[in-house]
């Protein structure tokens, strides 16, 4: 036996009455639950209202004039005076027959509606997944890009790995390095024969064969291409001699020992400002 859940009324199928379970639309299903006016009450699967809770232009005939609930149909009449029967009870015998074509017309225009709103989403999914596709594409790509300039990476290591080993096993290298310093092998590989900065060990070989093959004898060296410090350079050395770190106690030695046996006093002039090389 079916029961209404309608406040103050005992209407049941037991007592002759037609109950109608609760929309499953769920925006239909709220509208019946607001009519009803009951606070924080939340219909179930199993509630129903019974007829005499609509009004009879919510109902229609069906084709064996049976008594028929419209399919926008909603519950209007609500209270406690409510006991008997339903107005479309009372009134069968005088309702109209529902206009059939209006009836279809209504049908018609509700299954474009969803039919429209179901295209719709299939439109909006298949752009969607046109995008994914689309990103998943990209990003495919990129990661072949990636994966490749780390291959290129990992052979160009490979390559500057092998031609370090390759220079430090050189053999005519392994020669150079017995008579020239690291430096002046830098200065035979370039053009003009230089380095930025040359080193403290050079720099000393340089001053000693500069004192013992004269200014005359050492340009002769630059001018054979031999990877020596510049006169000018040398000039701009020996003025910064006592500030120059890595400067050995022998060339100072050296320099001492050049200084009484200088050819002229111009030569002397030189290191004149450095008492402690006299």
């Amino acid at each position: 036996m079916i029961w209404c859940s309608a406040p103050f009324c005992n209407n049941s199928t037991a007592k002759g009455y037609i109950c109608k379970t609760f929309p499953k639309n769920p925006e239909r299903r709220a509208q019946w639950v607001a009519n009803m006016n009951v606070k924080n009450w939340i219909p179930t699967d199993r509630s129903y209202l019974c007829e005499v809770h609509f009004s009879p232009e919510m109902w229609e005939r069906r084709s064996d004039k049976k008594p028929k609930l419209k399919p926008n149909a909603v519950p209007t009449i609500f209270g406690y005076w409510l006991t008997e029967k339903t107005a479309f009870r009372q009134t069968e015998d005088e309702l109209p027959l529902t206009n059939s074509t209006q009836n279809e017309q209504n049908f018609a225009e509700s299954v474009l509606n969803e039919e429209q709103n179901v295209t719709d989403q299939e439109h909006q999914t298949a752009a969607k997944q046109e995008r994914k596709k689309k990103l998943e594409k990209a990003l495919d790509i990129q990661t072949k890009r990636l994966l490749r300039i780390q291959r290129q990476s990992k052979a160009l290591k490979d390559m500057v790995r092998r031609l370090k080993y390759v220079i430090s096993q050189d053999k005519y290298r392994t020669a150079l390095k017995m008579v020239f310093n690291e430096d002046q092998i830098k200065a035979l590989c370039n053009k003009r024969r230089t380095v930025k900065n040359w080193s403290n060990k050079t720099v000393e070989r340089a001053l000693q064969l500069k004192f013992i093959c004269g200014t005359s004898g050492y340009e002769e060296l630059l001018r054979q291409n031999m990877p020596f410090p510049s006169m000018r350079t040398l000039r701009r050395k020996l003025e910064n001699l006592k500030f120059e770190s890595g400067i050995s106690k022998e060339m100072l030695d050296f320099l001492k020992l050049k200084v009484p046996n200088l050819e002229n006093d111009t030569a002397r002039g030189a290191v004149e400002p450095y008492p402690d090389l006299r």
